[in-house]
């Protein structure tokens, strides 16, 4: 969804001409065409600047398609860079997957003439790889994302049986979004006999998140405080935000972290993770934990969940302080910067 709106937004930034060749050209890349002789002729004039949302870091086809349109045609490269991830913490990822991502960013980035970040902690890990890999700096500007989300009729998700008072976890079931900090905190207060709200959690299962999977449905006391949904229209997404007791978003690491400002964009405290960017979303409207520390984040829980007036409280002051972001405003700070780089 990102990845679209910032397509529709970013491509009014460059000429009518120059916008459909970058069109095609991704098109023709995220399409599967691995082949170089699969590849759709595109026509650039020298001085054209191509901006690349995404890239397909996957084999080398694309980094090695752009340099020589850079070579040959006299190009300029602006690279879209939602986070360094794999690079950061290639554990959390497959095998070869750090190795394919690495060799992309090294290639584009030794091409690029400037780079977008859609948080300051991307901007940084941006900044090590390129002194890692002794590459030239060049213009890195930091913009960011849209959270003015569209209004949905909601609706309550259908034979689930879900709590009147509920905590809810949205993100990808995998090894990074670290949900296995939930089933330890739930642990640690059935051991002291603390009671925690029911936590849906809405998200598909990814890699390397079977363990946690297993472990959650097949225990018969931590199961019942758990409801897992993979399937959610945006319609029950957005009833699950409106009706939730609060959220929590245990990611270890994060680009940017959108569930935090879709639960500013519905009034809601977030209890997050206090690492990479998610800071820059809410400052001091929402709480923090360390993504290591189940009994902190049981505390939180615990605090936020006994104390309605403290939760009111906190629910108040978002309301009143937080400004959403328009994806004009997305769109005004990538046109600014490309402009600077033509």
């Amino acid at each position: 969804k990102i990845l679209k709106k910032i397509y529709k937004a970013t491509l009014r930034a460059m000429p009518l001409k120059i916008s459909a060749v970058a069109g095609r050209a991704y098109r023709t890349v995220r399409s599967g065409a691995h082949k170089r002789d699969q590849l759709k002729e595109v026509v650039f004039k020298s001085g054209d600047l191509l901006l690349v949302l995404s890239g397909d870091w996957s084999d080398n086809i694309f980094a090695d398609w752009t340099k020589v349109k850079k070579k040959t045609e006299g190009i300029k490269i602006v690279q879209i860079v939602y986070d360094m991830l794999p690079y950061v913490y290639p554990a959390y990822f497959v095998d070869g997957m750090s190795d394919q991502f690495c060799r992309y960013m090294e290639k584009i980035f030794r091409i690029s003439d400037g780079i977008l970040a859609i948080s300051k902690s991307t901007k940084r890990d941006i900044e090590k790889f390129m002194n890692d890999y002794r590459i030239s700096e060049v213009p890195i500007k930091v913009f960011r994302l849209g959270d003015d989300f569209a209004k949905l009729d909601e609706v309550r998700p259908r034979n689930r049986q879900i709590d009147n008072k509920f905590i809810l976890c949205v993100g990808t079931i995998e090894a990074r979004k670290n949900h296995i900090l939930l089933y330890y905190a739930v642990r640690e207060a059935l051991s002291k006999k603390v009671s925690v709200p029911q936590i849906v959690v809405v998200g598909k299962v990814g890699w390397l998140a079977k363990e946690f999977y297993y472990l959650v449905t097949k225990d018969p006391q931590i199961s019942k405080k758990f409801v897992f949904l993979n399937n959610c229209t945006d319609q029950e997404l957005a009833w699950l935000f409106r009706n939730s007791h609060f959220t929590v978003y245990p990611s270890y690491y994060e680009g940017w972290g959108l569930p935090i400002a879709e639960s500013l964009y519905y009034g809601k405290l977030c209890l997050a993770s206090e690492s990479s960017s998610m800071p820059e979303i809410a400052g001091d409207l929402i709480e923090y934990f360390s993504p290591n520390d189940p009994i902190q984040l049981l505390q939180k829980i615990e605090n936020y969940s006994s104390n309605e007036k403290l939760l009111k409280d906190k629910e108040d002051v978002i309301k009143k302080t937080y400004k959403t972001t328009a994806w004009d405003d997305t769109f005004a700070a990538v046109s600014q910067f490309i402009e600077s780089i033509m």
